[in-house]
Formats: C-alpha cells, structure tokens, sequence
C-alpha cells in the first residue's frame, strides 16, 4: 500500500509543479525541487529529469524510481520488523487524524448547506458533490502525509527499563535470599543498592518482603 501511495504522492507533486500544456522553458526547476523534497530528498540534476523528449509523465516516472530506491535503502537501513511497525503505527495514526477532521467538516457543510438554496442551487446536489470532494482531499491528505512522516520520521531506539521484580523471577531462590540478608543493611527509604533509583521499599525490598 506504502510502496503505491509514493508513486501517486510523487506523481501528484510533480503534476503540480510542471505540466505539458507549459512550455518546457517554462518549466519551474526550483518549484519541482522543492516539492519533491518536501517528500524525500532527492538527488536528481536538472538535465537527468528534463531530457530533450521528456514529458511530466516522464518526469514523474523518473522521480518515483528514485523514491522507489530511496525507501527501499530507508527499508534496509532501520528493518524489515521495525519500518512494518513503523508504517502501521504512521498510518493508523494518521488515518485516525484525518478522518476526525473530516467528520468535524462534514458537520459544517451540514450546518451551511442550506444556504445554497439562496443562491438557486440544489442544497442536496450541492452537498453530494462538496462532500465527494472533501473525501477526495481527505485520502490525498493521508497519503501525502503517510508517505513524507515514513521518509522524514527518526527512529530512535529507548533502552527498556527492566521492572526489578522482574529482573529477579530467573535467578533462583539464592538472590531472593541475598536481598533478604541486604535488607538488614540497607534502610527502607534508602536507595536501592540495584541502582534503579527507587527507594529500597519499592525494589528489591518488596520482593525480599513478599519472599
């Protein structure tokens, strides 16, 4: 779904910079440039894109194989395991996002629809088309967005911290006993000697208790 959305999301940018009805000397480099990076940062020079015989549709094709190769080292860079988790996470989050949006402007059309019929419009003509429209921009929304948070995001991995009592459920009765012997002479509001920066009474020595 990610890999098919890139090409209409670079697809869509490109229509929207260069077109075949302008002349080709009229063609905006720098527009182009700028709304590609917007997605992922490309390393393409002017005379590669803009051949003697390219077309937008040329173009496009051209920028999306590049994004194509970019996501595919993004891809191999972070993980097969985490980019899958990464994109479900992107996705569903912004899907959530967008349709929340929609539904809070769908009530407003609601609310001023009425108002068409001053203006000799059919109110429910109206209505079926603005709101095909706003369903439109909402599926570009989440596909533009998707595709840039997936090339832009950082991952950055947390070191998990371990719950002590845990920590202590595989090594056996004998370190139950040494944090049992410990508590003798570590007080209960002092720093855990575990170095977890709780206090002894809410480590180890609640587990020395209950043991």
């Amino acid at each position: 779904l990610v890999r098919g959305w890139i090409d209409q999301v670079v697809a869509a940018e490109v229509e929207a910079a260069i077109s075949d009805e302008i002349p080709r000397a009229e063609w905006d480099w720098e527009e182009l440039v700028r709304r590609i990076n917007l997605i992922f940062p490309t390393r393409l020079r002017r005379e590669e894109v803009f051949a003697s015989k390219s077309g937008a549709a040329d173009v496009a094709a051209r920028f999306a194989a590049e994004a194509q190769e970019a996501y595919s080292a993004r891809t191999a860079e972070i993980g097969v395991d985490l980019i899958r988790r990464l994109e479900q996470t992107v996705v569903l989050s912004i899907v959530d996002n967008k349709w929340r949006e929609h539904l809070a402007e769908m009530d407003y059309l609601r609310a001023g629809i009425g108002l068409r019929a001053m203006g000799q419009r059919d109110p429910l003509v109206e209505y079926q088309r603005e709101a095909y429209d706003m369903f439109a921009d909402m599926v570009d929304g989440i596909r533009g967005d998707a595709v840039r948070y997936l090339f832009h995001a950082q991952v950055v991995e947390q070191p998990t911290r371990v719950d002590p009592v845990v920590r202590l459920q595989g090594t056996g009765g004998a370190a139950l006993k040494k944090q049992a012997s410990a508590k003798d002479k570590v007080g209960r509001n002092d720093p855990c000697p575990c170095g977890s920066g709780l206090k002894y009474k809410r480590c180890h020595g609640a587990v020395a208790t209950e043991a």
